[in-house]
Parts: structure tokens; sequence; C-alpha cells
């Protein structure tokens, strides 16, 4: 986000020739977002469920003020920014209430474009994951598939084995030699013989 971007030109334009340009990573304090953030910071952390407490009083409906007085009681009991609403609540209380409806439907479209460009994310996470996951199903059945044909070419082989012993045994040594090039007549021989 540019500070640039907050301010608009006579003809509706961001200011492109500003003489100061400060540029900043936005982090999404609502919570249940940032865990690491709000580990790191507690009162971050109370900010962030104060906030939620106050948007879950004011959903409920019925009259804002009341929403957040009951907000800031709840917190207070739970040690949410206690020592700060005890001493300033009035303040908070007005700070609070002071936000136009306008400004909270601004606030709440945000949030809402936030969730949905996480939702995308996490969908195209999803989806980079079940591609991933294919291929590698797809590895696994021709290393199956691999490891099939090297058994059957084992079991081949040790039948050709087991030939060659039976006509070591029967002396039958040029029929041992006439296999070697000719699998015909190691087949003829492997049936007739039961291997």
């Amino acid at each position: 986000m540019r500070l640039t971007d907050a301010f608009v030109s006579e003809n509706g334009k961001t200011a492109e020739n500003a003489c100061l340009e400060c540029a900043a990573t936005m982090l999404n304090i609502n919570y249940g977002h940032n865990f690491e953030l709000m580990q790191k910071c507690r009162r971050l952390e109370e900010y962030s469920l104060f906030v939620a407490e106050v948007r879950k009083w004011i959903e409920a409906g019925g009259d804002r003020k009341q929403a957040v007085d009951d907000a800031v009681d709840v917190c207070i009991d739970q040690g949410i920014l206690r020592d700060i609403l005890i001493r300033e609540r009035t303040a908070i209380v007005n700070m609070v209430l002071s936000c136009t409806k306008k400004q909270y439907e601004r606030l709440v479209e945000k949030e809402l474009e936030q969730q949905e460009r996480e939702i995308k994310k996490k969908e195209k996470q999803l989806r980079a994951g079940e591609k991933k996951m294919e291929e590698q199903e797809k590895q696994l059945r021709a290393g199956e598939k691999k490891m099939r044909e090297q058994e059957q070419h084992i079991r081949e082989q040790e039948r050709i084995l087991e030939l060659n012993r039976k006509l070591v045994s029967e002396k039958e040594y040029a029929l041992l030699e006439q296999i070697q090039n000719d699998p015909e007549l190691t087949q003829k021989l492997l049936s007739q013989y039961g291997i």
C-alpha cells in the first residue's frame, strides 16, 4: 500500500509525481489472523479481541451505544484491555460510536474483500496441491506398473534358472546351450517340465 493511493488529484487519478512516497505492508489484525504477530504483541491481540467483541455485539442488533457498552463490559470482565477500558471507557465508547455507518460499511466491505482474496489464495493453493497429488498418483501408478513388470521378469528368470538346473541334472547340455538363443524352445521345455 502506498501513501499516494490515499490522495486523489482533481482529475480523479492518484498523484503520480509525488515528492514523497511511503510504501507500507498491510497486515490483517482482525482476530483469527496473523497468529505469530499476535503472540509477540499481547496488546495487539487484546485490541483484536476487543474489536471482534464490539462487532459481535453490533451485529447482534439493537442500540449501537448499548452494544458497544456491552462489548466493553465483556472485555473488562475477561481482562481484555482492562486497564485502558476502565480508565478511558467514555472516550473509547465515543470513538467507536463516532465511526459512521458509511465508514463501518466501508470497513466491513474491505474486510470481506480481504477474506475473499484469502479464500481465492487458499483455493489456488488447494488446486495446486490437488494437481501435485494427481502427478504423484500418476508416478505411483507408473512405479507400480514397473514393479509388476520387474516381478514378472524375475519370476520368468527363476523359471528359466529352474529349467537350467533340470537340464544340468539330466546332463542335457546340448539343450541347455540351445535354449540360450531360442525363446520358443525355452517356453516349450518350461511347459514340458511343468515349471
